[in-house]
Parts: structure tokens; C-alpha cells; sequence
């Protein structure tokens, strides 16, 4: 399997956005990678696939360095985000 197949299947699974260290905390040995930073793999293959794909890529980012499927759980996603930029406007405001 892929990096990203795995990636995705862990953000499948998860209830919440992730950063890629618990992405790999989660993905462990399934990670094809045997990189010493298995999160900077996941990082930059993950940012390198939305600049690819752009709005057809499968992973949104919803806040920096934190990362959710697109079309994930039902439209989850933009749920999400809105509650990450309405907890952000709460402590810069």
C-alpha cells in the first residue's frame, strides 16, 4: 500500500483532524517508509498531492499541519473547519 492509502485509511478512521505525527503514531508499521521522520514523508506526500490535485484531492487541510478527508463521514470536513476557524476568531479576538 501507499503512503497516502494509508494515510487515508487512518483519517478514515479518525474523529478528529490530524497532524502527521499522529498520522504515523496511527499508520505504524503498515507506513511503507522506513524514514526516521515518517511524518515529514506524510507531510510533504499529502501536501504534494492537494497541490497536484488541488479541489480533487482527497485530503483537505483544515488548519496548519492538521488534515482530514475531503469527502470524509458525510461532508465532515467543512464541519470541521468551520469550528477550527470559529475557535481560532475566539482567541485572536
Amino acid at each position: 500500500m501507499s503512503t497516502l492509502a494509508i494515510v487515508e485509511d487512518v483519517l478514515r478512521a479518525a474523529t478528529e483532524p490530524l497532524g502527521p505525527k499522529d498520522i504515523a503514531a496511527r499508520a505504524g508499521r503498515r507506513l511503507p517508509s522506513r524514514s526516521r521522520t515518517p511524518d515529514t514523508v506524510i507531510a510533504r506526500d499529502i501536501s504534494r498531492d492537494i497541490i497536484k490535485h488541488g479541489e480533487s484531492s482527497r485530503f483537505l487541510r483544515v488548519a496548519r499541519g492538521l488534515y482530514v478527508l475531503r469527502n470524509g463521514a458525510g461532508g465532515r470536513a467543512a464541519v470541521v473547519r468551520e469550528r477550527l476557524e470559529q475557535r481560532s476568531r475566539r482567541v485572536s479576538g
